[in-house]
């Protein structure tokens, strides 16, 4: 796929995070209280979906993930873009492709900080009341 608003030919690598390596972990989880380590994203991209942005370069420049159980819920967890990436639509992209495979899925649902409910609305997400609980110990 060749994004118009860049001249990097981008292309998705579904469910594959071999990808994704260390010096591309270190572009993403800006403003996360506790960055993830890189083992423990792995982990997680491991029992999860994963869709990637790679550039011509073999760099990651954005990814998603959700989990499923394919019939009743979904829940996406992550989408991170680069700083230096954002604004070109690889995010949209990103959850367009995702809300693809999860099509038929009764419930999709995401977590999001108040200032991206804006990115989030026009895919199609209502703000919805939800509870959460964070255990920011495990992210070290």
């Amino acid at each position: 796929m060749r994004n118009k608003s860049s001249n990097l030919t981008i292309m998705i690598l579904q469910s594959s995070s071999a990808h994704y390596r260390p010096v591309d972990h270190e572009a993403f989880f800006e403003g996360w209280p506790t960055k993830p380590s890189y083992e423990l994203v792995m982990k997680h991209f491991e029992g999860s979906h994963p869709l990637f942005l790679i550039n011509e370069n073999s760099d990651v420049v954005a990814f998603i993930s959700a989990l499923t159980d394919h019939a009743l819920y979904a829940f996406i967890a992550l989408l991170e873009v680069r700083e230096s990436e954002r604004g070109k639509g690889y995010g949209k992209q990103l959850v367009t492709d995702m809300l693809k495979f999860l099509e038929g899925v009764y419930a999709i649902d995401l977590v999001c900080d108040e200032d991206l409910e804006t990115f989030y609305q026009p895919l199609g997400f209502a703000k919805h009341s939800a509870m959460i609980q964070r255990n920011r110990d495990a992210l070290n």
